[in-house]
């Protein structure tokens, strides 16, 4: 299954728009072509902020006019995209959200309506997340299927209690949910309940 998130998608169909292969394109705004081709492969579900800035400036373009569809565009473009936490990191709970009291607050550039933002609050994410870089997820939803493979942000429901940034994954056994971190220091949540997802979209630097 691919894991090609949405902006990918959408900076696919700009690039066939504009005749532009892929290496062209990393050669446009000298960037790694490698990283440039996970991204639109779907080994990475990103490439960073500067990349991203980087190729908008090359063709004279904004950001969102390259990695937002015109369906997203469509529905309405929300620059106050709400800050609603942090991750932090602990031995038992893995990647965990703790909310921030005044709701957050906006940030830039453009991302799809309905998105939030979480901050990374210390190194324990690295390799995959480092201090200070802000992760957008999309819309919530109760449906987690659509994104096997792919990393959510998952709350567990009102008993639990916990809200966990964890790459999810089928059970093989019962055909219910586990959510998997990168960190070998957190083990896998197996057959958990999941009350809704966001899937991760991106990032932003703080």
């Amino acid at each position: 299954m691919s894991n090609t998130t949405p902006r990918a998608i959408a900076f696919k169909s700009w690039r066939r728009l504009n005749k532009q292969s892929t290496k062209a394109v990393a050669s446009a705004a000298n960037i790694p072509y490698t990283s440039l081709a996970s991204f639109v492969q779907g080994r990475t579900q990103n490439i960073s902020a500067a990349m991203e800035q980087k190729i908008a400036d090359a063709y004279g373009c904004a950001i969102e006019d390259i990695f937002v569809s015109p369906k997203e565009k469509a529905r309405g473009i929300n620059n106050d995209i709400p800050i609603i936490g942090r991750a932090a990191a602990s031995v038992t709970h893995g990647y965990y959200i703790n909310e921030y009291p005044d709701g957050g607050h906006p940030i830039l550039p453009a991302w799809p309506a309905e998105s939030v933002a979480i901050d990374v609050d210390g190194d324990s994410m690295e390799p995959r997340f480092y201090d200070g870089e802000r992760l957008v997820f999309g819309a919530q939803t109760p449906d987690p299927s659509p994104y096997v493979g792919r990393e959510v942000l998952a709350y567990l429901g009102d008993a639990d209690g916990r809200t966990l940034i964890k790459i999810l994954e089928r059970n093989k056994l019962s055909g219910g949910w586990n959510l998997r971190s990168y960190n070998p220091r957190h083990e896998t949540l197996e057959d958990v309940h999941i009350e809704w997802i966001r899937p991760f979209e991106g990032m932003r630097a703080i």
